[in-house]
């Protein structure tokens, strides 16, 4: 009996570390529904821990409803099978991320001099903040060389067709039901 208590014990330990761990990331990325955009948790944000330009924005504009994580350098929304594996090897804390709101609709990108920048919240990021993202991308190209993409929510019953990142048609169907997004 003490050993199996003890082996118990080796197995729960472990467990319960990376679960604590885990824990002290200040945001909170459920994938069924985003990986771009994550929702702080409670405590969020330390004070101690951001910068200037983030406490300037905190007092300007309030707590974000999202924080925009930049899994790439150019901001690219991706998709959870792009991302892969570096969703589970990556810090969230380490990446560059911006906040975003939904009411007025805006982005707060922050550089690294401590500055930071309002901008108009783009098509794309309105529609992930509703619906998560999306359940299917199609993309194409037309003879303008202009990108069109089709979201599917399956579950929620709508394509949204954007051409170079502006959301042009909206299309709702019968839904579904739930989709897997992985």
């Amino acid at each position: 009996m003490k050993y199996f208590t003890i082996k118990l014990i080796g197995l729960i330990l472990p467990i319960f570390f990376v679960a604590s761990c885990k824990d002290k990331e200040d945001l909170s990325i459920d994938p069924d529904f985003s990986i771009n955009l994550a929702t702080p948790k409670k405590n969020w944000p330390h004070l101690k821990k951001i910068s200037e330009g983030e406490k300037n924005a905190l007092k300007k504009y309030g707590r974000p409803d999202f924080v925009r994580i930049w899994w790439n350098k150019k901001g690219r929304i991706l998709t959870a099978k792009e991302l892969g594996d570096s969703f589970k090897k990556n810090k969230i804390s380490e990446l560059h991320k911006s906040w975003i709101y939904l009411e007025p609709p805006s982005e707060i990108i922050f550089y690294l001099d401590g500055s930071f920048k309002e901008t108009k919240l783009c098509d794309k990021l309105k529609i992930i903040g509703d619906y998560g993202d999306p359940e299917d991308i199609k993309t194409s190209s037309d003879t303008t060389g202009s990108k069109c993409e089709i979201w599917t929510y399956y579950s929620a019953g709508y394509h949204f067709k954007f051409i170079d990142d502006n959301l042009v048609s909206t299309q709702e169907f019968t839904p579904m039901g739930k989709f897997m997004k992985k």
